[in-house]
């Protein structure tokens, strides 16, 4: 943390080399260009910063930048709760708790895609509280995610192997050269659900070589103290083939998110969503007798970038 004298306050700052620095903060700019223009913020740009108005779209902006002489300080606001370290002191969360933080999770990963950006690195530690009721989240760490060439790129196909191992796809673990950089993002909020709802993840091992095992054998238990719907959902984002996996822009028309209500009358665009041979197979179910709750996001494997 640092303290900015002029007005005493704390902030998170990242230092960067001047000649980095503009590739860094891209990602920003972009998202700063559609949310200016965006007809709907019209009437809110005249009331609002640019971080008040990202942080209505569940994103956390920078503040400040300060330059040095070959580098440069950005500073953030500094909130110092983040969901790893709520999750690891409730435990767990209940599905109603889950379902309107996941919602504002999954918002801010389909707010990045609608702009072309890729997060490639999401977990639990990125995101975090910007109240103290713990009732409204934040996505960080914005500058570390892959541009595509476009917002309305088609062409999601990245290289990146940037990823904290228990997050990461089975796509990255068995070394293809070129994944879909959505569905890996899919992949991560599924890894993330699970987490939430269950207070540990859903693959874990003392190896790096075991763990990634694990990931593209795919098998993970679920146990069935949670919903139906709540283990659909699951099941339509821990998957081994990444075009099954409900994208961003579609995981909150799943039928999970309606919660108590009729599901008749609920349209779904794939049929994934209501398949519920994947929920009672036995050949898709990995048992795992661990209950080991949730730790440091790189004690699992301490020789693996994560942070």
């Amino acid at each position: 943390c640092a303290r900015y004298i002029p007005t005493n306050e704390v902030y998170l700052y990242k230092e960067y080399p001047l000649e980095i620095l503009r590739q860094r903060l891209e990602p920003y700019q972009r998202l700063t260009t559609i949310l200016l223009t965006s007809t709907k913020n019209k009437q809110l740009i005249r009331s609002m910063s640019i971080q008040q108005l990202a942080a209505k779209y569940h994103l956390h902006f920078f503040h400040d930048i300060l330059s040095l002489e070959r580098t440069a300080i950005v500073l953030y606001p500094n909130y110092s709760n983040n969901l790893h370290t709520y999750i690891t002191e409730k435990h767990r969360l209940n599905e109603h708790e889950t379902r309107n933080l996941f919602t504002q999770i999954v918002r801010a990963v389909h707010m990045c895609h609608q702009v072309g950006l890729i997060i490639r690195d999401l977990k639990l530690r990125k995101i975090i509280f910007n109240n103290n009721i713990h009732t409204h989240l934040l996505l960080t760490g914005l500058d570390e995610a892959i541009m595509l060439p476009n917002s309305t790129s088609t062409n999601d196909f990245v290289s990146s192997r940037f990823s904290c191992p228990v997050y990461a796809c089975p796509e990255i673990v068995l070394n293809r050269q070129m994944y879909s950089g959505k569905f890996a993002d899919s992949w991560s909020l599924g890894i993330i659900l699970y987490t939430m709802l269950f207070g540990r993840y859903p693959f874990c091992d003392r190896t790096l070589v075991g763990l990634f095992i694990k990931i593209g054998r795919c098998r993970p238990e679920i146990p069935r103290t949670i919903s139906i719907k709540a283990r659909s959902l699951l099941r339509s984002l821990i998957r081994v083939k990444p075009d099954e996996r409900l994208l961003a822009q579609d995981i909150l028309g799943h039928v999970w998110f309606s919660g108590d209500r009729d599901t008749s009358t609920i349209s779904m665009n794939t049929s994934l969503i209501n398949d519920e041979s994947l929920l009672f197979n036995s050949s898709n179910i990995y048992t795992n007798n661990s209950n080991e709750t949730i730790i440091k996001e790189d004690a699992v494997v301490p020789n693996f970038e994560c942070e």
